[in-house]
């Protein structure tokens, strides 16, 4: 390679995990069809109080992000996640991924 050259990407042909999933907390700068796209649509919507509950079933997780109304639209304030087989928190950004995995199965099938 010449010096000072950029290497070149190796691609495996499958979808490379987007930018907002490499932080757990830069989901939190998404809007609703911003989460979407990454992660698909929600399992289940539920309301609760001033929130908006959206909760994702992935095989070993269950994520739940609270979304607030703010002055420039629903905000991202909170996410759980938890074990699917028990109530223990499951780690957040390995339920991301599983999610993100989840949802470029099914847009590809």
């Amino acid at each position: 390679m010449a010096r000072g050259a950029a290497p070149v990407p190796v691609t495996t042909g499958r979808a490379l995990r987007p930018v907002a999933l490499r932080d757990e907390r830069s989901l939190r700068a998404l809007d609703p069809t911003g989460v979407a796209r990454l992660i698909g649509q929600p399992t289940f919507v539920r309301q609760d109080g001033g929130a908006t509950v959206w909760q994702y079933t992935a095989r070993t997780c269950i994520m739940d992000l609270f979304w607030y109304r703010s002055d420039i639209g629903p905000a991202l304030v909170h996410m759980e996640a938890r074990n699917i087989h028990s109530p223990r928190a499951a780690d957040m950004q390995d339920c991301l991924d599983e999610l993100w995995k989840q949802h470029t199965v099914e847009a590809e099938s």
